[in-house]
């Protein structure tokens, strides 16, 4: 079943199906709770051709960051990587990038997230108009290269995600 939405949602087989060499399983919409998405789970392996179907894997996924979901993935971290990349969309999973996990990408976008930009360099010239930096007509700055001598070695990230630059400054 193919839907128009880009609400997170895994598909789990059944692997007592799979086993047996029968496709089963189902696509569960992770907008809910774990408890709801285990019950999803439950009614999909309760449905099962196979007898005694207990186990399940997730053999897909759609709208998730990518590496975010494995084929045992936790259901109570699925339920939360999916209601942070409903909250916080692009930046959220820029920021999954630089992160060590999902607690530490959620606390990049709450603590360090600076929007969005065509380029690091963007980023830059509005920074310093943004701070009153006055600069005149006849001088041509390089604002890649200032990105570069400033903040990119400073701790500042800056990630490109579909088709803009996220930056986050250092935490």
């Amino acid at each position: 079943m193919q839907t128009n939405t880009d609400t997170p949602r895994i598909y789990v087989a059944c692997l007592a199906s799979y086993n047996a060499g029968r496709l089963h399983g189902a696509w569960i919409d992770c907008d809910a709770d774990a408890d709801e998405i285990a019950d999803e789970i439950a009614a999909m392996l309760a449905a099962s051709p196979e007898p005694n179907a207990e186990e399940y894997a997730i053999h897909d996924h759609e709208h998730f960051p990518a590496g975010a979901i494995g084929e045992f993935s936790d259901l109570e971290e699925i339920a939360e990587i999916a209601a942070a990349s409903v909250e916080h969309g692009d930046a959220y999973r820029a920021a999954l990038a630089i992160a060590s996990d999902h607690a530490d990408a959620l606390a990049y976008v709450e603590d360090a997230y600076h929007g969005a930009w065509d380029s690091p360099g963007a980023f830059v010239e509005d920074y310093h108009e943004q701070c009153g930096d006055v600069v005149p007509h006849w001088l041509v700055v390089d604002w890649a290269a200032t990105w570069r001598a400033s903040f990119g070695c400073d701790g500042w990230n800056a990630v490109r995600l579909n088709g803009e630059t996220h930056i986050f400054s250092p935490r």
